[in-house]
């Protein structure tokens, strides 16, 4: 393991905890992550994780290993698990020691901020905040968000956001949307499966439309993109950062903050289908919020087919099984992502700003 971990007082992480909630309490995550418990310190304090977020998205996702493995041997897809009990567990050292959970981590904290840097990931977000929605950062200056900002910009508020299954912006189509999705869901399962080398330099990756977000990355490298401050020691490291990217943009396109979903059936999507992905420039971030914990989550209508839980442990299940992009990019397209005659552009949702 690369990066040192200090342990920090519990008086200095009470103080960080009121600096966490005092920059984040109008930000909305996608599917929350618990950013601090568990994860590069022990607390003492039970009421840590409850003060700033939930670990939804961990707990998505070691469901859908139980389900990946308990699945071994059964043909088709979608997996369809139970997604009730006992919460399971990931790596018995804690998420810092999780490559996957570190992946699923990636999509809220590209910049890896949260390792030491709390109080600055806040300001960040914040600060693209306020370009994306007045041009004027938080000096005042006029900006403008472009393929040039920092990662975490780009992704809560600029032209990533497709890795938390939402659009750019207000009406853009949702066939357009998708197919952002799609490509970067090729690239993130080539990694996954050693298609693509982690040392090939983001100039030389050559999956569906790659260049069009990352032309002015040229000198990364593939682990550079996943872990440029901190990484693990282990062989499957990034790939499982790779595939995890891809299980935290599948899981928040569950939340209906991020998208609109239909579960009936309909001609082109008999196992449903998304209305709309939403845009979050326009969107009220409490309400947004509340649509991304625990509690939401368990009182959506999910079918087996259509689940958080189930989706990702298919996904799970085609890495493990060496599956050709094809089959993926078919069950992607054609049942998580599904589109028919009713899909509509961009918008807020119910989640309008008022």
């Amino acid at each position: 393991m690369v990066m040192h971990i200090k342990r920090i007082a519990d008086g200095g992480l009470i103080s960080l905890v009121a600096l966490w909630v005092l920059l984040f309490s109008s930000i909305a995550d996608a599917y929350q992550i618990n950013p601090l418990e568990n994860k590069y310190w022990v607390s003492r304090s039970p009421s840590v994780s409850v003060m700033v977020s939930e670990s939804v998205h961990e707990e998505i996702t070691n469901r859908a290993r139980v389900c990946a493995a308990v699945s071994v041997g059964v043909d088709g897809s979608p997996l369809t698990c139970t997604t009730m009990g006992p919460i399971p567990t990931g790596s018995k050292k804690g998420n810092k020691y999780d490559s996957l959970i570190r992946g699923v981590w990636w999509n809220d904290d590209p910049n890896q901020l949260l390792f030491a840097h709390v109080g600055k990931w806040g300001v960040w977000m914040k600060d693209a905040n306020r370009i994306a929605k007045y041009g004027l950062n938080l000096r005042g200056e006029r900006k403008t968000l472009n393929k040039t900002y920092y990662m975490q910009y780009r992704s809560h508020y600029g032209d990533l956001q497709f890795l938390h299954a939402m659009a750019t912006s207000n009406q853009e189509a949702a066939q357009v949307t998708r197919q952002h999705i799609l490509d970067w869901a090729e690239f993130s399962y080539a990694v996954a499966i050693r298609r693509i080398n982690t040392q090939t330099l983001l100039s030389d990756v050559k999956t569906s439309h790659f260049q069009e977000h990352f032309k002015n990355q040229p000198g990364w490298t593939v682990s550079y993109l996943f872990g440029p401050k901190y990484r693990l020691e282990r062989k499957d490291h990034f790939q499982e950062m790779a595939i995890g990217s891809l299980l935290h943009l599948i899981q928040d396109s569950y939340s209906d903050a991020h998208a609109l979903r239909n579960f009936e059936p309909s001609e082109k999507c008999p196992l449903g289908r998304v209305i709309e992905f939403h845009s979050y420039g326009k969107q009220n971030p409490d309400l947004h919020g509340v649509a991304d914990t625990r509690a939401a989550m368990k009182s959506q209508k999910f079918t087996k087919e259509q689940h958080p839980v189930n989706a990702s442990a298919t996904i799970l299940r085609f890495m493990d099984d060496q599956e050709d992009w094809p089959v993926v990019k078919a069950y992607l397209r054609d049942t998580v992502f599904c589109l028919d005659a009713d899909a509509q552009g961009a918008g807020p949702g119910r989640y309008a700003q008022k």
